[in-house]
């Protein structure tokens, strides 16, 4: 592959080639069809004035070319599906008028043309990302558009990405549009919701990862969830049979506890990557409160106006393998700290006592436009 990308780099050098954009727009997530780039493709998808775009998703891994891979939502009439190492990918993201990605895409192959390559990244920076977390060295360099959720988090991107403040929009993130839509997954997991007085979501970051960036950050203990062991996980189960109450715990992507073979609980659940077959932020807007740690998915949350809880046992050691952008995050984290079971228990009973309300110092906007924010800005510089 690397072969490749030097030729096409040395083709793109000659005056005589000029590649010229046209109405295709490209895409690229980890894991494949979610989050933001899902969130813009959702919007483009049912907008009129695209109608007449070719639609590009690139994939990373070639399973997912297949069409039994392909979620149904995704499916479009002009959708094509490729994968990252062929020509025919390249030859697209190369035509592209927009190319929306979360994770990266083609970095060393050059796009001149401003106001293309739009690096949705996935989340905002709670814990040291791009330029502070490679010790300065450029990530995602041919990011040309960033966007962020506050003017805070605008400067963060901006530091990141080695960019300037006006090459961040703050428009809120795409993802977050899907918090209003209604969800397919307790329908694919044969739940009743009226069998439970609440459901609760859990969302932990990993802290020892098995793809992609591969470290160790923060505490990680084999077949722990935090500093849940198994007894305390059948204790936490128990409770939440007692009072009638569902807890979903989504495995991150990259967590090596994917690897892990959980016992199976009765309101416990426990779902890794290749079990979820629903989008994650329809499920989230579904839910009655949020559990999370060091992940940024809080901020998503907190246009919900719902509560939240931050089970944190280890920041110091966090802080100390990983690094994060607040100096003091345990005061600025707008929701109860978990430290232990009989915390977790407490907040679960009652997660309302529990709500903190924010003003626009994480998001500007709390509502579900921040797709038709974003290509309206687009649309007004081409």
């Amino acid at each position: 592959m690397n072969i490749f990308i030097s030729i096409i780099r040395k083709l793109l050098l000659l005056p005589s080639l000029v590649i010229k954009p046209k109405k295709v727009i490209t895409f690229c997530s980890y894991p494949a069809f979610t989050d933001n780039a899902y969130g813009i493709y959702k919007y483009i998808k049912e907008a009129e004035f695209y109608k007449d775009y070719r639609l590009v998703w690139i994939v990373l891994d070639p399973k997912d070319c297949k069409k039994e891979n392909i979620p149904v939502e995704i499916i479009h009439d002009d959708l094509l599906v490729l994968y990252k190492k062929s020509f025919l990918a390249v030859w697209y993201y190369l035509r592209s008028k927009y190319i929306f990605i979360t994770h990266g895409l083609y970095s060393n192959i050059p796009v001149s043309r401003p106001n293309t390559i739009i690096n949705l990244w996935h989340g905002m920076p709670l814990k040291c990302i791009g330029v502070m977390d490679h010790k300065g060295k450029r990530y995602m360099a041919n990011s040309q558009i960033l966007i962020a959720t506050s003017e805070k988090f605008q400067e963060l991107m901006a530091q990141s990405f080695a960019k300037s403040l006006e090459d961040v929009l703050v428009i809120g993130q795409p993802r977050n549009d899907l918090m209003f839509v209604e969800t397919d997954f307790y329908e694919k997991m044969g739940i009743q919701k009226s069998d439970y007085e609440s459901i609760g979501i859990w969302l932990p970051t990993f802290r020892s990862s098995t793809i992609g960036d591969i470290r160790v950050d923060g505490l990680y203990n084999e077949g722990q969830i935090s500093f849940l062991d198994f007894k305390m996980l059948q204790e936490l189960d128990g409770f939440l049979v007692q009072n009638k109450k569902l807890l979903i715990v989504k495995l991150h992507p990259m967590d090596k506890l994917q690897e892990y073979e959980f016992s199976e609980f009765s309101n416990l659940l426990i779902i890794k990557q290749n079990d979820f077959k629903s989008q994650l932020y329809p499920l989230l807007g579904s839910t009655d409160y949020l559990l999370t740690d060091y992940s940024s998915v809080w901020i998503d949350y907190d246009i919900l106006s719902k509560p939240i809880g931050f089970v944190m046992n280890d920041v110091e050691e966090y802080k100390e393998s990983r690094g994060l952008t607040f100096q003091n995050l345990d005061q600025e984290l707008p929701g109860k700290m978990i430290e232990n079971v009989d915390a977790l228990k407490e907040f679960i009973s009652e997660p309302d006592k529990f709500i903190v309300r924010t003003g626009d110092e994480f998001n500007k906007y709390k509502d579900n436009k921040s797709s038709e924010r974003l290509m309206s800005y687009l649309k007004n510089k081409n």
